[in-house]
């Protein structure tokens, strides 16, 4: 083909494509969208179950209105059996978008057990079957390296406080959580409590707090019976929390009980979920792509799990920072 005939040619696909509309939407794919977080903490279950829709325009909250499951029956697996849970429905919690209730199945009492596997089942005439599974994170153990020093605060001018974690090999994450319980004596005994941060820093007379947050027990090495993660919660932030609580009620007038230490365990699938919601780990980053993550086989949402652990280290009634 010579030169002259070529771009005439090459012009002429470009009109019939320019005569195709482009649509920003992509193909709607009906699924059924499932939620539900299982903890031992609790005897019973609840399922979020409703269905992915096609909004009239490009504004999903222009949607109003959630699909009818008629016929909708969810059951959740273990090693004892399969329990059907019970269809019902509460109150929305937008009420200004939504003018229905809001579809939930339940159980009770169901016990959920560390390190056992479960595995919800939503079926829906109509709809591809949504199935997921968890295993709930298994008994860890949980100690403070260095608990001998907490009664005597000055200590950690030069050292932290070390939380040492040794989790079972279900748990993808864990936070922990430490608190100062002490009881102030007037004008009537009351209990109160007071978070110590992971790090304090004051410029200008003014603090500015950084609490933990959900880590992954990888960066530690591969989670085992044999793995420990550890902790490391900034000595002059307990100071810090001694100096306020003494400093706000007077130091004769506060009973220090105990420091109390708090633990999650994060299986997985509700680990991996948390950050995607949550964004990149990198404040700085200059991604704007908005990911997205479902363990639901043949729909989506998330089905995880969740332990809490405690362990307390008493203090002396009194305390002189």
């Amino acid at each position: 083909m010579g030169r002259r005939a070529f771009i005439p040619a090459v012009l002429a696909m470009l009109a019939l494509g320019c005569e195709e509309d482009f649509q920003p939407k992509g193909k709607f794919q009906q699924a059924l969208v499932v939620y539900s977080v299982l903890t031992p903490d609790a005897d019973s279950v609840f399922v979020r179950l409703h269905a992915a829709y096609d909004p009239p325009s490009f504004n999903p909250f222009e949607h109003t209105s959630e699909p009818s499951l008629t016929g909708a029956v969810v059951t959740l697996t273990y090693d004892s059996g399969t329990v059907v849970l019970n269809d019902s429905t509460v109150a929305h919690p937008d009420s200004s978008r939504y003018g229905s209730s809001m579809r939930i199945f339940y159980g009770t009492p169901i016990s959920i057990v560390r390190g056992r596997p479960y595995t919800l089942r939503a079926t829906v005439p109509g709809y591809p079957t949504a199935t997921a599974a968890t295993t709930v994170p298994g008994n860890p153990t949980v100690s403070i390296l260095n608990a001998f020093a907490l009664s005597t605060p000055r200590l950690f001018d030069t050292q932290d406080v070390i939380v040492i974690v040794r989790p079972p090999p279900e748990a993808k994450g864990f936070l922990p959580r430490l608190f100062v319980e002490y009881e102030v004596q007037t004008p009537s005994p009351r209990e109160e409590r007071m978070e110590v941060p992971y790090d304090v820093e004051t410029v200008d007379q003014s603090a500015s707090f950084e609490y933990p947050r959900l880590t992954p027990i990888e960066q530690f090495g591969t989670p085992s019976n044999t793995t420990s993660a550890m902790y490391a919660f900034r000595g002059t932030s307990y100071q810090y929390v001694i100096r306020s609580i003494t400093g706000t009620y007077g130091i004769t007038n506060v009973h220090f009980k105990q420091v109390k230490l708090y633990v999650n365990l994060i299986d997985e699938p509700l680990y991996n979920y948390y950050f995607i919601v949550n964004g990149f780990l990198d404040p700085y980053t200059i991604r704007t792509d908005r990911p997205d993550y479902s363990n639901v086989l043949g729909g989506v949402g998330v089905f995880g799990s969740f332990t809490l652990d405690s362990i307390g280290v008493d203090l002396p009634s009194f305390l002189n920072n």
